[in-house]
């Protein structure tokens, strides 16, 4: 019953941060006033590494690494045996929560970073997505943690 736990937790939190990590491809911020269209600044990945003269955001780099490494954890719990999972579970729970908030945070660190006062972007799709799967999968993660030290 135990292994079913590890691996049914284990595949719905790796599946929960990947499905973060690829709706980075929308668009990662809202409408610009300016020309009242969507955003004009790229998606996630363009905003995260720079793109077109614009800096890398260090620490949406960061959320996006922590959302990796939580995927790997994941997996691994997967095939880990017994009680021991439930430490890469929730690992990948808190890391995918962390993620999440630094995602949820990108208007302020795209600000920060590129230096811009004229006008502050609001969350769009692709950060907004992200930290909604990120705080799914986190759920899960903490979740299954909690259910593997209970069995």
């Amino acid at each position: 019953m135990n292994r079913k736990i590890n691996l049914i937790f284990g595949l719905l939190v790796s599946a929960a941060a990947l499905i973060a990590i690829l709706v980075l491809f929308s668009t990662a911020f809202g409408s610009d006033s300016t020309y009242g269209v969507a955003s004009t600044r790229g998606n996630g990945f363009q905003v995260m590494f720079g793109y077109q003269g614009r800096v890398v955001v260090v620490p949406l780099v960061i959320a996006f690494v922590l959302q990796a490494v939580a995927i790997l954890l994941a997996l691994i719990a997967c095939i880990m045996p017994g009680k021991i999972s439930m430490f890469g579970l929730g690992i990948a729970g808190i890391c995918l929560a962390a993620g999440s908030v630094l995602f949820l945070m990108a208007p302020t660190f795209y600000v920060q970073a590129n230096a811009i006062t004229t006008e502050i972007p609001t969350n769009g799709t692709g950060t907004i997505l992200t930290a909604v799967f990120g705080f799914i999968g986190a759920l899960l993660g903490l979740y299954g943690a909690y259910r593997v030290s209970k069995a």
